[in-house]
């Protein structure tokens, strides 16, 4: 069933497919963290066909830990070149905010309709809250 979902009726957030695109225009190199299953993100990325997109994705099957912990983000680091000071993070789950902005991120929140009783507490932990891409544009 999640993967018919994930296939079929998980949509994007709005704006974010021509946020993605403008960053990626403008060379910026982009990667996707996740506590998803191959099995899931691939579908739904290649039917927004933004796939391309990305020159990296980690997933937790990667890593030691799920999003509670730093290695996600910091095997990124490794595999891409860069510094924590130099990338920024975007999230809408609190404690993942919490794990990228604790392991030295520039970290944007993002408003998700999940999870919207944590608005506060992403606007407190993160740098930056969006609560759309549009305002990026």
């Amino acid at each position: 069933m999640a993967v018919y979902e994930y296939e079929n009726n998980v949509s994007l957030k709005p704006y974010a497919k021509e946020y993605l695109k403008k960053l990626k225009t403008n060379g910026v190199k982009l990667a996707i963290a996740t506590a998803n299953s191959e099995k899931y993100y691939i579908p739904c990325l290649k039917k927004y066909k933004i796939l391309d997109y990305f020159d990296h994705i980690y997933d937790v099957s990667k890593t030691n830990g799920g999003k509670e912990s730093p290695d996600i983000y910091l095997n990124i680091l490794k595999d891409m070149g860069f510094k924590a000071s130099e990338v920024a993070v975007f999230e809408d789950i609190p404690r993942a905010i919490k794990t990228a902005k604790d392991a030295g991120f520039y970290v944007v929140a993002v408003d998700d309709i999940t999870e919207v009783d944590d608005i506060n507490l992403k606007k407190e932990l993160a740098d930056l809250f969006i609560e759309s891409f549009e305002s990026l544009l």
